[in-house]
Parts: structure tokens; sequence; C-alpha cells
């Protein structure tokens, strides 16, 4: 017999590759418009999993796989999902984070993470500031469903010295787009939509 733990994966296995199928065409787009290498992340048992990755056509690029996961507050694809999931979710997230330091920028500390992941619930997407790799910096946005809830994200990633942070506000909005075109092609609507994200302010959080 089939147990539940199986019929689970099988059932995460199955949405990943209609998000996958669904989303390549807006990735292909994003590809062509930026330049650079673009992914697809989904959140599975509490790490992010690269589910699709478009190399950017420069020599110079940074280069992801398909399958790797990361801890989700490494990545702006994991920092982006955390920030929208819905509150007992994004506690259950949080306790589950282990903080080990990848590079000089990156996240070391319960406080600091929560700050950060208002400040993306607030302006809609994540920033990896070369807290994964030194010298590589990342834009994300949140693939949400109805319910305002990730169900994914995608990003676009480069070399600090042609992903630069007077660029970053120009390519949130259109990384931000994308997301909304596959949420769009998944049959999620806008309309209706609740909040079902309220997270508590990290000092409330914490006290």
């Amino acid at each position: 017999m089939i147990g539940p733990r199986l019929a689970q994966m099988s059932a995460c296995a199955s949405r990943s590759a209609t998000l996958q199928a669904v989303a390549r065409p807006i990735l292909a787009e994003l590809w062509r418009s930026t330049h650079e290498t673009v992914n697809l992340g989904v959140m599975d048992h509490g790490t992010l999993l690269y589910i699709d990755v478009m190399e950017s056509p420069h020599e110079f690029r940074l280069v992801s796989r398909i399958g790797t996961r990361r801890s989700l507050h490494v990545a702006a694809l994991g920092k982006v999902m955390t920030a929208f999931l819905p509150a007992s979710e994004y506690e259950r997230a949080l306790s589950g984070i282990v903080f080990q330091r990848v590079t000089p920028k990156t996240i070391t500390n319960m406080v600091q993470l929560r700050a950060e992941l208002e400040k993306v619930r607030r302006q809609g997407y994540a920033v990896d500031n070369e807290e994964a790799l030194l010298g590589c910096r990342c834009v994300s946005a949140p693939i949400l469903n109805s319910d305002k809830v990730a169900i994914g994200a995608l990003s676009v990633a480069g070399p600090v010295a042609r992903v630069s942070l007077a660029r970053v506000p120009a390519l949130a909005r259109e990384i931000k787009a994308a997301a909304k075109a596959v949420s769009t092609a998944m049959g999620f609507s806008a309309r209706g939509r609740v909040a079902t994200n309220r997270i508590m302010q990290p000092e409330a959080a914490s006290a």
C-alpha cells in the first residue's frame, strides 16, 4: 500500500512539475530581457529547492543547478517565499533554520532575519546581496496563490558588476511582473485575495 508520506511526496512533485511547465515560457521571456541567469524555486521540507534554471548567455555568469537546496535565510528565493507564508507556517519555517555563515554577508541571527523578512513583505521582493556567494547579487519575487501565499518564486542572478544596486529596482519590477504572470497562468486570481500571511512584528514575535 502507498503510505501517506509517499503520497505526499508524489503530490509535491506533481505540483512542482506543473509549476515548472507553466513558468517555463515566462522564465524564457525574463531570460531574454535580462540576459542573466533565471531561477525557479519552491519550498520543500523547510529548504529552498531549485526546480528550473536558465543560465545567462554571458561567459561570466552565475551557474545554479536544478535540484540544489539552500537554507531559506541564505538566498533571495528562500527569503521571499518565507516572507509570504501564513503566520503558522512562517513560524514553523523560521524554527527550522540553522544559521550558518556562507559568506561574510550572510544573515546569522533571527533578529536580523525577521527584520529582513518584514522589509521583503513591504516591498514585495527580496535581494540576496552577496549572502549566498561573494560577487553575486540576486533579486527574487514570489509566485502567489489567490490567498497571497507563496507557492514558489522567481529570481534573476548575476555578478554584482552587472546586477548593480542601482539596477535592482528596475529588475525587481520586471521580476514581480513575471511572477504575477506565472500566478495568473496557474489560474490564481488577485480578486478577492485575503491577507492570510499576517505576521507578528519582530519585537512582538520575540517577546
